[in-house]
């Protein structure tokens, strides 16, 4: 694998072997209210992501919406070869790591999460209904346990440390009712869009009120066999403004999927993460020492991009063939080669 930054509006990519996967990361970002973008797999535009903030800045809304021949969601799984569509979300700089809540993880983590219940796979919306519900809140939520009792020595209706309760689970603290989301998503859609909803106010997981985090979300691709690839994702960020109300924004396309991510996932949900859905594929077959130039318009300045080579699809021959990726600028010179590692243009 190669990772490149460039600084070109225009980028030729040269290279030798037999498949190149490459993907996109440009770094498109706004701290304002909104940020649109197309979602690109195999060289086609198959949909469009629109990231706004709502609820006075406090709440993050997402939408992925398939474009591609006014298909739903399940006819656009079937034609990438996916079972169906999630999200997948990390915090990646809790300032105040804990063994709950380490610098980095996942949200919602196994089982769930503070008074917040989650089923046991890795993506954002739960994909297996929550057990017994009891009620619901008045913003909808399903209401799975109860409060423990408590008494209400000031009448204002919540507990408050100090008053009495009875300790139901025998954790040395109170607890409150837990929840879960409203709604979950059955593995097959005929929707065209996939929404995607988080609050910065409830992430604020640890003591210091005024700290800040960031997150990365990625629309995912789940095979069915506890395999997955990422179409697309973002990057964005929770603090406080000028005014103490705590907000979400800076909102970036093209959040890098890293290693650090795919171990997460897979050491804790046993989800393996696959290259199957790339933005651009460009098969072909070379001769040794061949050159063969493949160019992307339109890319960003400073925009990131992975690219795989694949010298093998499904022939081992007697001796390897050896893959050099080289970055080339518009007028075809040569500013970088890189041979199975990483590099930065400057």
């Amino acid at each position: 694998m190669n990772n490149y930054l460039t600084q070109v509006t225009k980028k030729i990519v040269k290279l030798g072997g037999l498949a190149t996967l490459i993907n996109v990361l440009s770094p498109l970002s706004t701290s304002g209210a909104q940020l649109n973008f197309d979602v690109i797999v195999k060289n086609e535009k198959v949909g469009a992501l629109d990231i706004s903030s709502i609820m006075n800045n406090d709440r993050l809304q997402s939408q992925f919406q398939v474009t591609k021949n006014n298909w739903s969601l399940t006819q656009l799984a079937s034609d990438l070869k996916v079972d169906h569509f999630n999200w997948l979300q990390i915090i990646v700089n809790n300032p105040s790591p804990s063994y709950q809540f380490p610098q980095t993880f996942i949200d919602l983590q196994r089982g769930g999460q503070g008074n917040t219940w989650a089923d046991n796979i890795p993506w954002y919306l739960d994909e297996v209904p929550p057990p017994s519900v009891i009620g619901q809140t008045t913003n909808g939520r399903n209401v799975l346990t109860p409060n423990e009792p408590f008494t209400d020595i000031n009448g204002n209706g919540q507990w408050d440390i100090g008053e009495p309760f009875t300790d139901v689970n025998g954790n040395g603290r109170w607890d409150q009712f837990k929840t879960s989301p409203p709604t979950f998503v059955p593995p097959n859609s005929n929707q065209t869009a996939l929404d995607f909803f988080s609050q910065g106010s409830q992430l604020t997981l640890w003591d210091d009120p005024t700290a800040s985090f960031s997150a990365v979300t990625f629309l995912v691709g789940d095979f069915g066999n506890q395999t997955y690839d990422f179409l697309t994702g973002f990057s964005w960020s929770s603090f406080l403004s000028s005014n103490g109300s705590r907000q979400v924004g800076n909102f970036t396309e093209g959040a890098l999927f890293t290693q650090q991510y795919a171990d997460l996932v897979e050491q804790q949900f046993g989800y393996k993460k696959v290259d199957k859905l790339p933005n651009y594929l460009f098969p072909g077959t070379l001769e040794p020492g061949k050159v063969d130039p493949i160019e992307l318009s339109g890319l960003q300045p400073l925009a990131p991009f992975v690219a795989w080579t694949n010298n093998f699809p499904g022939v081992n021959p007697p001796q390897k063939p050896d893959t050099i990726l080289g970055a080339f600028d518009s007028s075809g010179s040569l500013m970088a080669v890189n041979d199975d590692g990483d590099c930065s243009l400057d």
